[in-house]
């Protein structure tokens, strides 16, 4: 899959509690130095994290999970998280898009009843979705999603 490697954050003027979009971004993470600390971070949303090919890892509440092709993590930040490139790994491709804390209802209820690590088929619907909108929102092309 060929996806343009870059990150983008959106501001919105108002104030009303919505469901928001509020960054997407793609990486090819091969630096050991890739460490995202949940606990450490000063921002407030919810990220949808989802692994294109390599391995990563993801550390929540003490327990590690291995993060391969096709798996994805939903957790809101700040928070009891810790995901980075392992020392096993030489890279890892992912792509992700965040969310308002608004989301965090429904992200909680989507994980309550799977957990924070889901996999999802490359060729499924909401892997297609995650793709879809990262591209709309690099190429600034909101105007058809689905």
């Amino acid at each position: 899959m060929n996806i343009k490697k870059t990150s983008i954050g959106f501001k919105f003027l108002s104030e009303i509690p919505l469901v928001l979009i509020t960054g997407a971004g793609s990486q090819y993470i091969r630096s050991h130095d890739y460490i995202w600390d949940g606990r450490k971070r000063k921002d407030s949303h919810c990220i949808l994290q989802y692994t294109l090919n390599g391995e990563g890892e993801i550390e929540i509440s003490n327990k590690v999970y291995s993060l391969k092709k096709g798996d994805a993590f939903i957790v809101d930040i700040p928070g009891n998280h810790c995901y980075r490139l392992p020392p096993t790994s030489k890279e890892w491709d992912i792509i992700y898009l965040e969310f308002s804390k608004e989301a965090l209802p429904l992200f909680k209820k989507l994980y309550g009843m799977k957990g924070n690590i889901i996999h999802l088929d490359i060729d499924g619907n909401l892997a297609k979705l995650i793709v879809n909108i990262y591209e709309k929102a690099v190429n600034n092309e909101f105007t058809d999603i689905y």
